[in-house]
Parts: C-alpha cells; sequence; structure tokens
C-alpha cells in the first residue's frame, strides 16, 4: 500500500515537473529578447541591399538600409519578431543615420506604401511579440484599404484623361482619327468614328507610372445624339473601362461601366462651343493586397465634366482657348478578406481643371502648332485615401509643339513634341506623339 502510494506521488511529481517545463518555455518564448544591434536581414528584400537592425527593445525597432533599393518593411519587421510598420522615411543614403549624422532616427512619411517602399531606406517596427510568437494571424486591413485607394485615384485620373472629346460635333474640326501617343510614364492610343455623324465610337488606352506603381486603363465608349435646334443636341453615351494598378506587391484591377446623357450646345453666330456630360456606373475588382491572396469587392462611381472652348483668328494664326471641369467619385464596398479581416468601405475623388490655350499656323505645305495649358487638381476620400491623396493633387504645366501635314490623298499626319510637369518636382511627363488622320 505504502509503495503505490509513493509511486502514485512520483508520478504526480512528474507530471508537475512537466507542466513547469512547459511553461518555462512558453515563458521563455513569450519573453524572446529584440534583434540584436548590427542583426542584418534580406526578408522583405525586393531589390537592393540587405537592410540592418540600428536600434531595437521591447517596443520598437529602427531599420535602415542604403538608397535605391525596394523593401516590404512589413515582411522585415515580422522577420525579427514585430508585427507592423509604424513610421518611415529617408536617410539620405547614411545607414543608421540621417543626412550623415550617424545615430539621428528620423522619418520623412516618404517611399509610398510600407510593402514596397522606394527609395526609402529608414522605418520603424513596432507590436513586439518575439520571434517565436510571430505566428498570429497578421492584420492586412492597412495594406488592402491603401492598394484600393490608390487604384480608385489612378483610375479616376485615367478615366477624366480618356474622356472622348464631343465638341468636334459642332465645330466640324474633327474626323475619323487613329492616335497612338508614347512618352516616359505614359502612353495613349485613340480610335475614333467620323464625327460628322450622330452615332459614334471611341476606343482609348493609356499607361502610367505614378509614385512608384504601374498602372493600364482602357476606355471604350459608344453614344448617339439628336438635334433638338440647329444649335443644341442631346445625347446619350455608355462607356465601358477596364483598369491594371501594380505596385511589385499589392495589385488591383476592375471591369466597370458608365451610362448617362450628355448635352452639346454651339453658341450662335460665333465659334463657342460647350459640351455637358454627368455619368454614372458600377465596377467589379479584384484585390491581393499582399500578393497572397485575392479579393473581390464592388464599387459605385459617378463622373461629371464640363468643357468649353472656341476659336480666334488673327491673320494666318488660328488660337484655340479651352477650359475643362471634371469631378469623379469612386464609392468601394466593404468586404470580408482571405485573412479573416474585415476591410470597411471607403470613397475616393478626383476634381481636375484644365485651361489652356492653343494655337495653328501654316507655313508652306505644313501646320505649325502648339499650346500652353495648366492643369490643378484636387483629389480626397475616407481614410486612408485621405492620407494619400497628395500624390495625385497639385498644379502643373505643359507645353506642346508640332506640325501637321495632309497628303493628296486626304490622309492628315501630326507628329509633336511635349512636356507636362512644369512646376510640379513630383510629376514629370514628356515625349512625342503621332497622329495619323482617315476617313473610314
Amino acid at each position: 500500500m505504502a509503495q503505490t502510494a509513493l509511486r502514485r506521488i512520483e508520478r504526480i511529481a512528474q507530471l508537475i515537473l512537466i507542466i513547469l517545463a512547459f511553461a518555462t518555455g512558453a515563458a521563455f518564448a513569450q519573453s524572446s529578447p529584440p534583434p540584436a544591434v548590427g542583426t542584418g536581414g534580406t526578408t522583405g528584400v525586393q531589390s537592393g541591399s540587405p537592410w540592418t537592425v540600428c536600434r531595437a527593445d521591447t517596443n520598437t525597432a529602427w531599420l535602415s538600409a542604403n538608397t535605391s533599393g525596394t523593401y516590404n518593411a512589413v515582411e522585415a519587421c515580422q522577420s525579427v519578431g514585430y508585427t507592423s510598420v509604424t513610421n518611415q522615411g529617408g536617410t539620405c543614403g547614411t545607414v543608421c543615420g540621417y543626412c550623415g549624422t550617424p545615430g539621428q532616427e528620423t522619418y520623412d512619411g516618404g517611399g509610398g506604401s510600407v510593402t514596397s517602399l522606394r527609395y526609402t531606406v529608414n522605418w520603424e517596427c513596432s507590436g513586439f511579440v518575439g520571434v517565436q510568437q510571430n505566428t498570429k494571424k497578421i492584420d492586412t486591413t492597412k495594406a488592402a484599404q491603401e492598394a484600393r485607394a490608390r487604384f480608385g485615384l489612378n483610375r479616376a485620373s485615367s478615366l477624366v484623361s480618356n474622356q472622348p472629346d464631343l465638341i468636334p460635333f459642332l465645330s466640324g474640326s474633327g474626323g475619323a482619327r487613329f492616335n497612338a501617343e508614347v512618352t516616359r510614364g505614359f502612353g495613349n492610343i485613340d480610335i475614333a468614328s467620323n464625327p460628322d455623324k450622330p452615332v459614334w465610337a471611341t476606343l482609348s488606352a493609356s499607361w502610367s507610372d505614378i509614385d512608384g506603381a504601374d498602372g493600364s486603363y482602357a476606355l471604350g465608349a459608344v453614344g448617339a445624339h439628336w438635334a433638338l435646334t440647329p444649335d443644341i443636341f442631346l445625347g446619350g453615351m455608355l462607356q465601358f473601362d477596364h483598369s491594371k494598378w501594380d505596385n511589385g506587391l499589392a495589385s488591383v484591377k476592375g471591369t466597370g461601366w458608365f451610362v448617362g446623357p450628355y448635352l452639346l450646345v454651339r453658341a450662335p453666330d460665333q465659334p463657342l462651343y460647350f459640351d455637358l456630360r454627368v455619368l454614372a456606373g458600377q465596377s467589379d475588382n479584384r484585390v491581393s493586397p499582399i500578393g497572397t491572396y485575392t479579393d473581390s469587392f464592388s464599387s459605385d462611381r459617378v463622373l461629371a465634366r464640363a468643357k468649353v472652348a472656341g476659336e480666334l483668328q488673327y491673320g494666318n494664326v488660328t488660337y484655340i482657348p479651352n477650359m475643362i471641369l471634371s469631378h469623379t467619385t469612386d464609392d468601394q464596398s466593404s468586404y470580408m478578406d482571405g485573412n479573416g479581416n474585415f476591410i470597411p468601405s471607403q470613397d475616393v475623388w478626383l476634381t481636375e481643371f484644365s485651361f489652356g490655350l492653343d494655337f495653328s499656323v501654316p507655313y508652306r505645305d505644313i501646320l505649325i502648332f502648339g499650346g500652353v495649358s495648366g492643369i490643378v487638381s484636387d483629389a480626397g476620400g475616407s481614410g486612408v485615401a485621405q492620407a494619400i491623396s497628395s500624390t495625385y493633387e497639385g498644379t502643373r504645366g505643359a507645353v506642346r509643339l508640332g506640325f501637321s501635314h495632309e497628303f493628296a490623298s486626304g490622309a492628315l499626319l501630326r507628329a509633336a513634341t511635349f512636356y507636362d510637369g512644369l512646376g510640379q518636382s513630383r510629376y514629370e511627363n514628356f515625349g512625342l506623339d503621332l497622329t495619323l488622320s482617315s476617313d473610314f
């Protein structure tokens, strides 16, 4: 009896030791130390040199690398036991220092998305849980919202710039055309039917590079109008568009439509023209915020646009002043993502006003043309969109110079060079465009 009781006591004692051993190991894992200063790594390095731990404690850590690389700062922080990124900025090319000052920890907020930082070599990790415990679910809400907001603003900008011009219906200055334009950071293709007819169709496409992210956009439109009076036309149009946005890790794409009326007005007895339109539509979109899974969400969109243009003749020079005001909104729905996070709804909006003065003058058998224009844009939205909208707003100027030649067959060749980005340090766009016009 005594021996049986003793064996039971021994087994209980062994069980208690095993429990204490597991508890001690768990406590050790929970209290694993932060990474040592000088620790380096390549996790999250998309291009460039490895990063270095400059400072670390149980609250935050300072990671840094040298210039011109691209880094997923979230993955780098998680590899050393932190859950998220709270600050980011440049270091003037000095690892673990700022502008030649060793140990100066400075964040200027630049570099774009924390999952694809470019020209930003300095970030702060937070939410220390230890490397052993860093298996908790990752909160990708911010990454998803930022990707959706940048996609929405990028698509809004492309939607505005790709709108079909209907004033040639009134002025008679249009014609069936094929236009191919390629620039650094932007490209455009435009095909249109004869604007002398009340039924028309257009197809356009563009490519962009904004804040280090690549975008592509395509828009197709059909419409018809009827004369209410000799100078007033009422019509309707249907538009379809497809857009893609990609920053190397996150990507978003969407396919949608717009429908609505438009009004064309010509001032009696003078070359002054107005184009007004209001369109509404929806879009089905797919987002991959960190490149590992893809979710779907929808958008409700609205576009309002007004344009006024005129013609002034002085000698053999024709001046064409014009102004365009556009406003578009993109309301994105909420959803539950593939990582188990609830992604709330958000909206983005963009307003652009452009004003310009173009000219054309004949010289022998060619027509020399050019112009200068100014663009003012304002953007915003809810949540994350408001914080990143500065990339899509501001003022800039553009200049253009070119020539055209009409062949005996009636075909028209146009060539021009332009620069867009005057007065804007974060925006630059220039290149060459060629246009071939012919009746189809």
